[in-house]
C-alpha cells in the first residue's frame, strides 16, 4: 500500500501521523495536569482539617487548665471551621469523582 505513494505523500503521511500522535500526547498530559490540580487542592483542604483539628485540641486543653471561657468559644469556632472544611472536601471529592461515601 505504501510501496505505490511517492516519497512526498509519505512524507506528508508521516507527518500528519506525527501530528495525531503529539496532539494525544499533549491532551493525556493536559488531563493529567488538572487531575493532579484537582487532587492538590483536596490534599491542601486536608492538611487544613488536620490544623483544625490541632486547634481544636489546644482549645481544650487550654479550657480545661484555665477554666476560661474564651477558650470554649475559640473551639466552637474551630469546630465550626472544622466543619466546613470537612464539607468542603467532601462537596469537592463528590464533585470531582474521587469520594463516593458520606462520612
Amino acid at each position: 500500500m505504501f510501496y505505490n505513494m511517492s516519497i512526498k505523500a509519505r512524507n506528508i503521511l508521516l507527518a500528519i501521523v506525527v501530528m495525531v500522535g503529539l496532539g494525544a500526547i499533549h491532551m493525556t498530559a493536559k488531563i493529567f495536569n488538572d487531575t493532579e490540580k484537582e487532587l492538590l487542592s483536596l490534599r491542601f483542604n486536608v492538611a487544613q482539617v488536620n490544623e483544625h483539628v490541632l486547634e481544636l485540641r489546644k482549645n481544650e486543653k487550654d479550657f480545661f487548665a484555665r477554666n476560661d471561657t474564651k477558650y470554649e468559644t475559640e473551639f466552637h469556632k474551630n469546630a465550626a471551621e472544622l466543619k466546613h472544611h470537612i464539607t468542603e472536601i467532601l462537596d469537592d471529592g463528590n464533585a470531582l469523582g474521587y469520594l463516593n461515601t458520606r462520612v
